[in-house]
């Protein structure tokens, strides 16, 4: 009923069973009480912590059963947490995760459709060092891979690419752990003129309607904006993000012209149907 007999020559090796926290920032700077047993019974007992393969920036003795761990900056999770007493490693039975990244916002928040635009990604966690951080858009149930650029701890940089829409999520992914996702849009069509701006009545004219954010200017991405001129849509023969030529039938009056772009509607023009040219 005793147990085994320890020599009293004898020292029990150290031993890890839990953090408080288990979880902490990438950035490093943050003091976790590493919990367990044989950790020494005085402050010189020549303590060393590690978190994964990385040493903690410093480790300070507390007592017999506790440790305090500065982080040291890293990315990942499930870090095995290793204690050397006297250069005796502990038997590690407990893992530390660093924080998953956080995307807080874009800016700017609102891109053109062509796309091109270098925006500048503000959060936490991305990591201290280059880790081939990635951004990316989720399409539908894909996610498109973005040219992304590492800055600092919260700051990436990324060239977004030609697209139409609002409410679009992008995520970031570092050493296999992705951000909750943030949403950024692409600019509302703008409508600038109508060319001409009027018609006689009796004719289908032809007419080009200018602006910009009038799809992505992509052929590949086909038709992106739907041009109503009153009751009438649009029936486009060609165009750009800036330009959309279209068609029409017979009318009467003057009518109102929108864009729908990507769900997002334009400013109003007017077009006018005009009544037959007077003989003299």
């Amino acid at each position: 009923g005793w147990g085994p007999l320890v020599p009293p020559d004898c020292v029990l090796p150290p031993r890890v069973t839990s953090l408080l926290p288990s979880n902490g920032s990438a950035a490093g700077g943050y003091t976790v009480t590493v919990l367990g047993t044989g950790f020494g019974q005085l402050a010189s007992s020549g303590v060393v912590g590690r978190i994964g393969h990385t040493r903690c920036t410093s480790t300070e003795w507390a007592s017999a059963t506790s440790l305090l761990c500065v982080t040291a900056p890293s990315i990942g999770r499930g870090h095995p947490v290793t204690v050397y007493v006297a250069n005796i490693m502990a038997n590690a039975s407990a893992t530390f995760d660093f924080d998953p990244p956080r995307i807080e916002s874009l800016v700017p928040p609102v891109a053109p459709t062509t796309g091109g635009l270098v925006a500048t990604v503000v959060g936490s966690n991305f990591g201290t060092v280059d880790y081939s951080q990635s951004l990316s858009l989720r399409n539908g149930s894909a996610l498109l891979p973005l040219p992304t650029l590492f800055v600092s701890n919260s700051i990436l940089r990324v060239r977004l690419p030609a697209g139409v829409g609002t409410g679009i999520p992008v995520l970031v992914a570092v050493a296999g752990l992705t951000s909750p996702p943030a949403n950024f849009s692409y600019s509302p069509p703008t409508l600038t003129a109508v060319e001409p701006p009027f018609s006689w009545n009796f004719l289908g004219p032809s007419v080009t309607i200018h602006g910009d954010n009038l799809g992505t200017g992509r052929a590949s991405d086909g038709n992106l904006t739907t041009v109503h001129v009153g009751r009438q849509v649009c029936v486009p023969v060609g165009g750009n993000a800036t330009t959309v030529h279209c068609r029409l039938q017979a009318g009467d009056g003057a009518v109102q012209v929108t864009a729908t772009t990507g769900g997002q509607q334009s400013n109003v023009l007017t077009f006018e149907f005009r009544g037959r040219a007077s003989v003299l």
